[in-house]
């Protein structure tokens, strides 16, 4: 039962670090491709994209905004329209793999599954 909880929780650090480099990937590219965008965003940046001047809560306030509605000027754009839907795929999985570890640790404390 422990290797099951101490799996479940590995899987799921491996899936939001991949979705956090996602939205890395979403950020660089605003960055690489429409940097007055980026200017106007507040100069977002996240964990492993960090390029100087760059504000991590700017990063934080983009990346809750996001869910809502793409960005203008992502919306002509093929490749920013695929990093973006990546990066919100990921953000549910990861959602979900912690609704199933919590659920399954709170099931699992009433039944013994020794």
């Amino acid at each position: 039962m422990l290797w099951f909880v101490l799996l479940s929780i590995l899987v799921v650090i491996m899936v939001g670090l991949r979705t956090r480099i996602a939205f890395d990937e979403f950020i660089k590219y605003q960055y690489s491709n429409y940097h007055s965008s980026w200017e106007q965003d507040g100069r977002p940046s996240r964990i492993f994209f960090r390029p100087s001047k760059s504000s991590l809560f700017s990063g934080f306030i983009f990346e809750v905004k996001l869910p809502y509605s793409i960005p203008d000027w992502a919306r002509n754009d093929e490749q920013a329209i695929s990093l973006y839907k990546k990066a919100f795929r990921l953000e549910k999985v990861t959602k979900y793999c912690i609704f199933i570890l919590i659920a399954f640790v709170i099931i699992s404390s009433f039944f013994d599954f020794s």
